[in-house]
């Protein structure tokens, strides 16, 4: 690998919005905060829109080698009217690439990096691009795609692997999908494993007494059905217990069937759904949790795990894709859509003190290996070289 010489870093924020805080906002979000504090010497320049301009305002306020690029409301009204009335998309492209071009020239940036998954915009020259990519959601549950949606992202996903000087994954799971999907050498991706985010003053909210918590976004293979039926093999034994989610509502709907689905279990009274909710919120909601269950059937990591782990939060999760590759051992792990073998061990866990205690101790020892410093570390190693 060539070392690049230690120039500004261009970063893509123009996807992000501070409204929707998935783990992918929670991972650009604490990367962008430890690569400006220990990258202090080096300049980042970050594009963003005007609400994620006044997040990071206060995020990083005192990071002074940070610049921004804000692209305010009407700063590419045109463009986006011109794509609209033509129904072509490159139009708007182009007039961002236009503006990112002219600050790479001016300020001779080598490195442009994209955390959405997209190399957005395409064409950019004289730089090194650098890519996350979290998932490949779409190759295995097309299903939870809008055609178009759908289309779009496998159209991102392939054009940044196949055309990113480096591409960076957030599991060994996501490499392994890449490499087999897209055809690219191993040696191209690095992976970076997520963290739990840093929590801030904890907020007092009311909670039932007794709960466990599922923190995803209303998707599908979130698997929030299969939880519902766990929970009514368990409503009678546990009389007291609850379950309290929280999340983005992510397909149309689903908010909808989720609640119709517990109505039919007959859990409907003892399911809290709060939305997205603030960081001291969810603080507060993961200490007082009995358990985290996680029975999603596809991720690219799993920020909950860690975050549970971290907090003394015992963990039970469904055993697929990159789940085992973060819990090793640290939690209980069942099989994917199994209510009853979901039941069952939630019942262990809400009785067995023994076993709450030796899975509380490993979380804890097993968070170690997570933390955002490390992955900026691994991260500014990819930005100096290529």
């Amino acid at each position: 690998m060539k070392e690049v010489m230690k120039t500004g870093i261009l970063i893509n924020l123009l996807s992000f919005t501070p409204s929707s805080a998935t783990g992918v906002f929670v991972y650009a979000d604490n990367l962008i905060r430890e690569l400006t504090r220990i990258d202090s010497g080096r300049t980042y320049w970050i594009a963003v829109r005007n609400d994620m301009y006044r997040y990071l305002q206060g995020s990083l306020r005192d990071r002074g080698n940070v610049q921004y690029i804000v692209f305010g409301k009407f700063s590419l009204f045109l463009p986006r009217i011109a794509a609209r009335i033509f129904k072509n998309r490159s139009i708007l492209e182009a007039a961002i690439r236009r503006r990112f071009q002219a600050l790479i020239d001016r300020h001779a940036i080598r490195v442009a990096f994209f955390p959405s998954g997209a190399l957005y915009p395409r064409g950019l020259r004289n730089v090194a691009s650098i890519v996350t990519l979290y998932d490949l959601q779409q190759e295995y549950f097309p299903e939870n795609f809008s055609s178009r949606h759908l289309q779009r992202r496998r159209e991102d996903n392939r054009y940044a692997a196949q055309n990113a000087d480096r591409i960076l994954t957030i599991s060994e799971f996501t490499k392994k999908t890449v490499v087999e999907n897209y055809g690219v050498r191993e040696e191209k991706i690095t992976v970076t494993h997520l963290a739990p985010r840093n929590f801030p003053v904890p907020e007092a909210i009311s909670l039932p007494r007794q709960y466990i918590f599922y923190p995803a976004a209303l998707w599908p293979h979130k698997n929030h059905l299969v939880l519902f039926q766990a929970f009514s093999i368990l409503k009678n034994t546990f009389p007291e217990l609850h379950v309290v989610l929280t999340g983005t509502e992510k397909q149309r709907n689903m908010l909808v069937e989720i609640r119709r689905t517990a109505e039919q279990n007959g859990v409907a009274d003892r399911v809290h759904y709060l939305g997205h909710v603030s960081d001291s919120t969810l603080y507060t909601i993961y200490k007082n949790a009995a358990a985290l269950v996680f029975p999603s059937s596809f991720e690219g990591f799993g920020v909950p795990l860690v975050e549970a782990f971290s907090l003394g939060v015992p963990v039970v999760a469904a055993d697929n894709t990159s789940i085992p590759e973060i819990v090793d051992g640290a939690g209980i792990l069942v099989p994917t859509g199994d209510a009853k073998a979901l039941a069952d061990s939630l019942e262990r866990l809400l009785t067995d003190q023994k076993l709450r205690s030796e899975l509380i101790a490993k979380g804890y020892e097993r968070v170690k290996l997570f933390s955002w410093d490390k992955t900026a570390e691994a991260t500014l190693k990819v930005f100096n070289y290529k």
